[in-house]
């Protein structure tokens, strides 16, 4: 948490610097709040998931975001995101990556081999976003280019359920929620404006959950998240 503290408040810095540092601001905030949808993209293979069976998962969520804006031809944007909740259901063998299932064989819990399990997970995320962003018009448009922060807490749990047929199958767990933690992320967004009424794209380099098992180690998602929203402007 201490690095991540540094890192809010040097951004937060840079974001008044840069948007007030140089013009007189309205005080008075234009305020926006937004209903989209967030894309996810999933954990590599292995985790959680087994390429012989594929991934499965709902991993679009509805989300929502309420935000604040200061300034005029620049400024700065304060933002409240609610990622939304994905899922994943996942047939997958626990134990040692790189197996290949083999349904003659039974399965050997000590030896962690051809162990077949269903893995039932569920995620979310929520955060703070800190931007910047120049404001120029195209036609009838207002285009505003934004870039910055998010600052989140993310969280994956998964429940197990043996599959091995006609084996009174033991895992050291059935119910795994230790993927829960606080990180940041760059993003850019591009808002397209008409009046009061905004078309926002947004992407964030990475959004994810560790496990604390390395820098490997995953929750449910890992990599880019991709969102598109309608905001309207108050």
């Amino acid at each position: 948490m201490r690095y991540l503290n540094f890192a809010a408040g040097l951004l937060l810095g840079v974001l008044l610097a840069l948007g007030i540092g140089s013009q007189a601001v309205d005080l008075k905030p234009e305020l926006d709040a937004s209903f989209g949808q967030c894309k996810y993209k999933h954990s590599p293979e292995w985790v959680w998931w087994s390429p012989q069976f594929g991934f499965t998962g709902s991993m679009a969520p509805e989300c929502l975001a309420l935000g604040a804006s200061w300034g005029a031809s620049n400024g700065f944007r304060i933002g409240l995101l609610d990622g939304g909740r994905f899922s994943t259901d996942n047939l997958a063998l626990w134990g040692v990556d790189g197996q290949t299932y083999d349904p003659t064989q039974p399965c050997d819990v000590k030896r962690q081999r051809n162990c077949l399990a269903e893995f039932k997970g569920h995620g979310g995320m929520y955060g703070v976003t800190l931007g910047v962003w120049h404001n120029f018009n195209v036609g009838p448009f207002n285009v505003r280019p934004e870039i910055g922060a998010l600052f989140y807490h993310s969280w994956f749990d998964v429940d197990a359920t043996p599959q091995n047929p006609g084996t009174a199958q033991t895992m050291e767990w059935a119910h795994w929620d230790h993927a829960s933690g606080d990180h940041y992320t760059p993003y850019v967004a591009l808002p397209v404006r008409w009046k009061n009424v905004s078309l926002r794209l947004e992407m964030f380099r990475n959004v994810h959950e560790l496990m604390g098992c390395g820098p490997s180690c995953f929750g449910g998602t890992n990599g880019p998240m991709r969102r598109i929203s309608i905001v309207y402007h108050f």
